[in-house]
């Protein structure tokens, strides 16, 4: 599996309706690893698993959550 950073700009965006977002996502089948809110850049992230980028538009799509960009991503821990 290939993992994606996912990113929403979001006007007005908070922690709770993230939440919400994530929780539909993770019902639509997205293996979500991580969702990072950044509230003063009104933006959102997920980092999530799939097996394309295809798969990852399509859950997207089934939990009604817009996207703006999708991309290959690595996390390094330390």
């Amino acid at each position: 599996m290939a993992t994606f950073l996912v990113e929403r700009f979001w006007p007005g965006l908070t922690a709770a309706a993230a939440e919400v977002a994530t929780t539909a996502l993770v019902r639509a089948g997205a293996v979500v690893i991580e969702t990072i809110v950044a509230s003063s850049d009104e933006v959102c992230l997920w980092y999530v698993e799939a097996a394309s980028t295809s798969d990852v538009t399509a859950a997207f799509a089934a939990a009604v959550v817009p996207v703006d960009r999708i991309g290959p991503a690595t996390r390094l821990r330390r």
